[in-house]
């Protein structure tokens, strides 16, 4: 659970980045319902106009709630010594490509912030990709991150696991290849679509 009337600076300042970051708005505002006890939390734009959340896109509404939990939990380890640990599936869901992309920044801006560890369950080529350019350009390491591809149970090619890790390399080139109709299908349906048209112009 999280505190939102008792967070600190640093939480804040986080959110209200990456509020910032993905357009959602410039800042967060939260007040109290009466005496109920609860608490609203409204959006604050450029122009200082308020709104709340249901009127943010659909898209929005549901990055929203992994922006609460990892800006507004408390993150400190347990008793082991262990990380705070996220488990998210499939963040970029109704999201834009281009927003698809920053999810890798702000992934990797929220585990260095607060040193957590984030599982993510994607089908976005962008956000593997923009992974793979943080890497490159020596702005994540890529010690700190490991792919895993599953294969559906029945369809794992011969001499393959059903659960294949691939490794990212310091030049963010990845070591493996994901299976089939993944990674490389925009790749092919460009390779495609040049034939057709070289062929066109012939």
């Amino acid at each position: 659970k999280y505190n939102m009337e008792n967070s600190n600076q640093k939480q804040l300042d986080f959110f209200n980045k990456w509020i910032k970051i993905f357009g959602i708005g410039d800042h967060i505002k939260i007040q109290r319902l009466g005496n109920s006890g609860l608490i609203e939390l409204l959006i604050v734009d450029n122009n200082n106009i308020e709104y709340n959340l249901k009127d943010v896109g659909y898209g929005y509404s549901q990055l929203m709630p992994i922006l609460l939990a990892i800006s507004f939990t408390s993150h400190n380890k347990n008793n082991y010594g262990m990380r705070t640990q996220y488990v998210i599936e499939e963040p970029e869901t109704n999201l834009h490509p281009a927003l698809q992309s920053l999810l890798a920044d702000f992934f990797i801006d929220a585990q260095q912030t607060f040193d957590l560890q984030l599982i993510i369950e994607t089908h976005s080529e962008y956000l593997i990709r923009k992974l793979q350019y943080l890497i490159s350009t020596d702005k994540y390491n890529s010690e700190e991150v490991s792919l895993y591809y599953f294969y559906k149970p029945g369809s794992v090619p011969l001499g393959e696991k059903q659960v294949k890790k691939i490794n990212i390399s310091n030049n963010g080139l990845l070591m493996d290849d994901f299976g089939k109709g993944f990674i490389d299908e925009a790749d092919k349906l460009a390779f495609n679509l040049f034939q057709i048209t070289k062929g066109q112009r012939n």
